[in-house]
């Protein structure tokens, strides 16, 4: 996973790339990781980009597990946008659903400048 703050258009936010998935307790891990880049310089949104991952090994459940805990990894977050190719985008409406129930704004992507445009506006 490779993470670094990007900015547009003025507001600043944390970009993620993984370019595998290998499992739950890996992405964990990394979440962990990067949680002080949240504090540490008050980041509120974040771009996390999938593209490049193959999704046939990843199931529902784990997805789900994943975005639940998505809030309470980064409190500070308040606004998501996943980048993920199109054939994706159906996999990843638990994102979106489970945003929504915990107070975060989760939205999803197929093309990194519409989802920058998302993430940055006011």
């Amino acid at each position: 996973m490779k993470a670094s703050t990007s900015t547009h258009n003025g507001k600043k936010y944390l970009h993620i790339t993984r370019s595998s998935y290998t499992d739950l307790d890996d992405v964990k891990a990394s979440r962990k990781n990067i949680i002080p880049l949240f504090q540490d310089l008050g980041i509120e949104r974040f771009l996390s980009d999938c593209r490049n991952i193959n999704f046939d090994d990843v199931s529902s459940i784990e997805l789900d597990i994943l975005a639940k805990d998505l809030k309470s990894d980064f409190p500070s977050c308040n606004k998501v946008a996943v980048l993920c190719e199109p054939d994706s985008l159906n996999l990843f409406q638990h994102y979106e659903n489970l945003g929504a129930n915990n107070n975060l704004d989760v939205q999803l992507y197929s093309e990194l400048e519409s989802a920058k445009s998302w993430l940055c506006e006011s």
